[in-house]
């Protein structure tokens, strides 16, 4: 005969997580990666790492991949983008799902993050206390982003607290 066991072995390896990420290219995304596949490492959990290549369509693709192959949770480094019909919206939904460095307008998920309005400030205050006045805020073009938009906000806040006028973009 068969029977179903309720007792799960100890060494029973758990489902993967799935990490999705913009790109592999800087330091800082082989830091996350390490981090995080270490901790989970750590709980018995793999990693199952992907790239977006800064992509919805690539996004969608490695989220419906991780889904089928039957991830216990999500990590996303979400791309930033105005396109409200994207996967992460349907499977975060029965999946748990963490976003990282920026939220997802639309989803209310939880969000690990920077404070970077209070680390933009701390910059400025530092660089106003040493006597600096003018001070310009240097940026690739990604205003739109959220965690590049706080930063710019303190850098304007600060200036204008001081009767400076902040330099345009």
């Amino acid at each position: 005969g068969t029977f179903i066991s309720g007792a799960q072995p100890s060494n029973t390896v758990r489902l993967p997580v799935g990490l999705v990420i913009p790109d592999f290219r800087s330091a800082f995304a082989a830091h996350l990666v390490h981090g995080v596949e270490r901790v989970f490492r750590r709980q018995g959990y793999r990693v199952q790492v992907a790239g977006s290549e800064y992509s919805i369509a690539e996004e969608n693709r490695v989220l419906q991949q991780m889904h089928d192959d039957g991830v216990a949770g999500y990590i996303v480094w979400a791309v930033q983008s105005d396109n409200h019909d994207r996967l992460l919206s349907e499977l975060s939904a029965t999946v748990p799902t963490v976003l990282l460095d920026r939220p997802v307008s639309q989803l209310h998920l939880p969000c690990v993050s920077s404070n970077n309005y209070t680390g933009g400030m701390q910059a400025m205050n530092h660089l106003i206390g040493l006597g600096h006045r003018k001070i310009a805020f240097l940026a690739r073009p990604h205003l739109h982003l959220a965690s590049v938009a706080e930063r710019y906000r303190a850098y304007r806040d600060a200036l204008y607290a001081i009767g400076e006028t902040p330099s345009e973009p």
